[in-house]
């Protein structure tokens, strides 16, 4: 939301994010068997509390006019949130890594120390990237000197 409301941001670290908070709430719903009034109710409400609508909070909107970097840590075996609404935020935004941080789950992920170090990493301006995990670098074309006789 403060990226939203013009905070300027250099860098971004999510951690196992919704890309849409509003499904979030109906898988959350549906693991608690809440009757559709009492999830309808209790979306109404967490927006009238906060003074929102939902499509303020659905980070796959990309970064908007921000050009904030961004780094996604997310389990591919996450079942709270699935691992394809961290992908799904990386392409919404031009500046964007995902990591998949296999093993951690949903709730370990923050304090797993692989994944603390490479936010802190990133968040001081570095590659969170292991050299296996960026993407191959474009070759420029080596130009050689052309022999004249």
């Amino acid at each position: 939301l403060a990226l939203y409301e013009g905070l300027d941001f250099r860098s971004l670290v999510l951690l196992a994010p919704p890309a849409d908070p509003e499904k979030y709430s109906g898988r959350f719903a549906k693991f608690f068997c809440l009757p559709e009034h009492t999830h309808a109710a209790m979306k109404r409400r967490l927006m009238s509390r906060y003074r929102l609508e939902w499509e303020q909070l659905r980070v796959s909107r990309g970064p908007g006019a921000s050009r904030a970097r961004l780094l996604v840590f997310h389990d591919p075996r996450d079942w709270k949130v699935p691992f394809q609404d961290g992908e799904e935020i990386v392409a919404s935004w031009p500046r964007a890594e995902l990591v998949r941080a296999s093993g951690v789950g949903h709730h370990r992920i923050v304090r797993d120390p692989e994944v603390i170090g490479r936010a802190v990493q990133f968040l001081a301006g570095g590659s969170a990237l292991r050299p296996a995990e960026r993407p191959p670098r474009r070759r420029r074309p080596t130009l050689r000197p052309a022999l004249v006789s």
